[in-house]
Order: C-alpha cells, then structure tokens, then sequence
C-alpha cells in the first residue's frame, strides 16, 4: 500500500490530509465528475438552441408555468 510504503499509518494520511484541506481552504486536489459535467451542459445547450429556434427564449419564468399549466389542463380535458 502506498501509505506503507511512505512510512505512514492511516490516522497520520488523514490528519495530514484534513490538515491540508484547512491550508488550502478546500480539498486539495481536483474533484470532478466530467461525463455527468458534459451531458449536463450539452442538455442546456440543446435546451436553449430548442427554445431560440421557437422564438421562447426570452420568456420568463411565470411565463413557461402558465405555459406548462394550460398545457397539462388540456391533457385533463381530452
């Protein structure tokens, strides 16, 4: 194991690494979830593409839920 071979035992890793989270203010090194990252974006971007090709881009927000409530009353109705 990797802490063995520095000559170290668990609680020391983990004391030395909260002790660098405090120097730091943060985590130490890179935390990331890229391929969540990028389907997130590419969904918003195809979310705004989709909606300045329907002239809808500019609406507000009581503006989309008016939209979704007469949309879902006329589902009811059918």
């Amino acid at each position: 194991m990797v802490l063995d071979q520095l000559g170290i035992d668990l609680s020391t890793a983990v004391r030395m690494f909260l002790r660098k989270c405090v120097a730091v203010n943060g985590i130490p090194f890179e935390v990331k979830n890229d391929s969540n990252l990028d389907k997130t974006i590419a969904a918003v971007n195809n979310m705004r593409k989709t909606a300045e090709q329907n002239d809808i881009s500019d609406l507000t927000l009581e503006e989309i839920n008016e939209i979704i409530l007469k949309s879902r009353q006329e589902r009811k109705n059918r």
